[in-house]
This record gives structure tokens, C-alpha cells and sequence, in this order.
């Protein structure tokens, strides 16, 4: 298999991946530096009940 991209790894994240195509998923994963590196980082930026973090307010010009 050849690496994840984002899309993957965050539909992983998500819970929209089939069960089969999870345990490919996560095979790889075990085996794979890169990918655990970016399921890692992909993990820390999307919150764990998969809303949008909330928009920052836009400053105020002077």
C-alpha cells in the first residue's frame, strides 16, 4: 500500500472509512513512520467531535 493522503487519514479520524478499508488503514499505519507522523499531527488539528474549531474574531481596524 502505497502512503495515506490527508483525505484518508482524516476520514479515518472522522469514522467514514468502511470497516475493511480501516484495517487497511491501520495496518499501514502500524508500519509506517510518515503516516503515523501526519495521523499525529492530523489527530492534534481536528477536534474529536468533528466541528470546525470556531472562527477568530477579525480584528478591529484602528
Amino acid at each position: 500500500m502505497d502512503c495515506l493522503d490527508e483525505e484518508t487519514v482524516l476520514a479515518l479520524l472522522d469514522g467514514e472509512l468502511e470497516t475493511e478499508r480501516v484495517r487497511d488503514v491501520d495496518r499501514h499505519i502500524d508500519g509506517c513512520t510518515s503516516c503515523r507522523r501526519l495521523l499525529s499531527t492530523l489527530a492534534e488539528e481536528t477536534p474529536s467531535d468533528g466541528a470546525l474549531p470556531p472562527e477568530q474574531p477579525k480584528p478591529r481596524a484602528p
